[in-house]
C-alpha cells in the first residue's frame, strides 16, 4: 500500500473520491474485531481491528471477549498473531506512536501530575535512564520518590510508550529478539541504518517503533503489522487530526505482506466505528473523503479557504495576551472577505518558557482576484501592527499551518 496523500492534494489536483480510493487501496481487506480488555477505565473497550490483505469481500464481525475455563480473559488478537508469526519464523512490525515508557506520572492520592516548568505539558517517564523528560524543550529531571504536593509515595506511571511495549514484549515473548526504533535509539550516527539492516538480515524478530517506521520500509519476511493505540492522535484539536490518523494506519498497514506471503495488520482502537479507522477498508474511503470535504467546505478550511495563524509570544503571559488582542483588534477594523477568530491561548500555551497567544484569520477563497486583494489588506495591517509591538514580544505568521498545536 502506498503512503496516503493528503485530501487537500487530491482535491486541488481535481481528483475525484473514486480516484482517491484507487490510489489508497491496492487491495481489499477482510476485517474482524475482537475485544481485548473489557475492564478499561470509563467503560471503554479496546478493540483489535484485524485487516487481512487479500482479494476477498469485506466482512465485519464483532467478537465478544469470553472467559476461558480458568476464568481468565483470552489473549488479544494481536498477541495471538505475534506468537503464531514467531513460531513460523516470520517477522513483525509494531507501531506505537509515542516514545518513552509512560507519558504521565501521577499521584494516586491527590492526582498531581509532574509537569515541565518550561512547557504546559507533563513529563514523560523514560525507563532507560530512570528520568523524566519533556519532549518539547528537552528538559530532564529526576523521578520523585514521593508526590511534591501531598507527600504520598504511591505514584502511577500512566500511558504506554515504546519502552513500555518493549518491556511487555520481553515478558510475553522472552525468546523473541526485539529492536526499538525511535528518537531515543537513533541519535547516534548511522543508527537508523544499523537497526533496519539488522532487521532485514533477520537478526531481529520484531521491529517496534514510532511513526518513523510507518512508510518506506519493504521487508520480504514481514507478515504482521500491529498498530498499538491507533487513537493517539485522533482527538487532537487540529482539523487534520482524523486525516493524519487515517494516513498513519494505511501507511504502516502496507508494510505487511509485500511479497508472496499473505499479510495482516491489526489496529488496536477504542473507536472501531470512527471513519479514520474504518476507512482502511476500501469501501469506506470514499465516505471518509466526502465527509472531510463537506466539513471543510462548511468551515472554509483548506482546500476551500485559506488560514493564517498569527502567534504572539513573550516570557510573561500578560504581554503575549495583550499583544494578541492588539493584533486582533486591528485586523477586525473594516474587515472584508475574511474572518478573525481569537485571540486565544495556543493549545500548548507555554512552550520553551514563552507564553503563546493566537489569532486565526480565515479567508474564503472565492476567486483569485478577491483572494489576492484580501491577502494584501491583511499584509498591510500586519506590517502596521508590528511597529506597535514591544520588543519583548515576538510575532510569527504561519499561512495554512500544517500543525495547529
Amino acid at each position: 500500500m502506498n503512503p496516503a496523500p493528503s485530501k487537500d492534494y487530491f482535491y486541488l489536483k481535481g481528483k475525484t473520491a473514486e480516484g482517491i480510493v484507487h490510489n489508497l487501496a491496492e487491495r481489499t481487506f477482510l476485517t474482524d474485531w475482537c475485544f481485548l480488555n473489557p475492564k478499561l477505565p470509563n467503560g471503554r473497550e479496546l478493540c483489535d481491528l484485524l485487516v487481512v490483505f487479500d482479494d476477498v469481500a469485506i466482512i465485519w464481525q464483532i467478537k465478544d471477549l469470553k472467559l476461558d475455563s480458568n476464568g481468565k480473559y483470552k489473549e488479544s488478537e494481536l498477541r495471538k498473531n505475534i506468537s503464531e508469526r514467531l513460531d513460523s519464523g516470520e517477522q513483525i512490525i509494531l507501531l506505537q506512536n509515542r516514545r518513552g515508557f509512560a507519558p504521565q506520572i501521577r499521584c494516586r492520592e491527590c492526582g498531581h501530575s509532574e509537569e515541565c516548568p518550561n512547557c504546559n505539558v507533563t513529563f514523560t517517564y523514560h525507563s532507560a535512564n530512570n528520568s523524566m523528560s519533556c519532549h518539547y524543550c528537552g528538559k530532564r529531571s529526576a523521578v520523585p520518590y514521593k508526590c511534591p504536593e501531598c507527600g504520598d509515595k504511591n505514584l502511577l506511571f500512566q500511558g504506554v510508550g515504546t519502552q513500555r511495549v518493549e518491556k511487555e514484549l520481553s515478558i510475553a515473548f522472552p525468546k523473541a529478539k526485539v529492536s526499538r526504533m525511535d528518537m531515543d535509539t537513533t541519535k547516534g550516527r548511522g543508527a537508523h541504518w544499523r537497526i533496519l539492516h539488522d532487521f532485514k538480515a533477520g537478526k531481529q524478530d520484531i521491529l517496534l517503533g514510532t511513526q518513523m517506521i510507518a512508510k518506506g520500509l519493504d521487508f520480504d519476511n514481514v507478515t504482521l503489522v500491529g498498530i498499538i493505540s491507533a487513537d493517539t492522535g485522533l482527538y487532537l484539536p487540529d482539523f487534520r487530526a482524523s486525516e493524519r490518523t487515517f494516513q498513519l494506519i494505511s501507511q504502516v498497514a502496507g508494510r505487511a505482506g509485500r511479497r508472496k506471503k499473505q499479510g495482516q495488520a491489526i489496529v488496536q482502537t477504542f473507536n472501531p466505528d470512527k471513519l479514520p479507522v474504518k476507512s482502511v477498508s476500501s469501501e469506506e474511503q470514499e465516505e471518509f473523503y466526502e465527509k472531510l470535504l463537506k466539513e471543510r467546505k462548511l468551515l472554509d478550511y483548506p482546500p476551500f479557504g485559506r488560514l493564517i495563524v498569527l502567534e504572539t509570544s513573550a516570557l510573561d503571559q500578560r504581554s503575549a495576551k495583550d499583544a494578541s488582542k492588539k493584533v486582533g483588534d486591528l485586523l477586525k477594523i473594516g474587515k472584508s472577505g475574511y474572518d478573525v477568530l481569537g485571540p486565544a491561548p495556543a493549545v500548548i500555551e507555554k512552550l520553551r518558557k514563552r507564553y503563546r497567544w493566537r489569532i486565526m484569520v480565515r479567508i474564503s477563497e472565492s476567486g483569485t482576484r478577491r483572494l489576492n486583494a484580501t491577502k494584501k489588506i491583511i499584509k498591510n495591517k500586519i506590517t502596521e501592527v508590528r511597529k506597535t509591538l514591544p520588543g519583548r514580544v515576538r510575532l510569527s505568521i504561519d499561512v495554512d499551518p500544517v500543525n495547529m498545536l
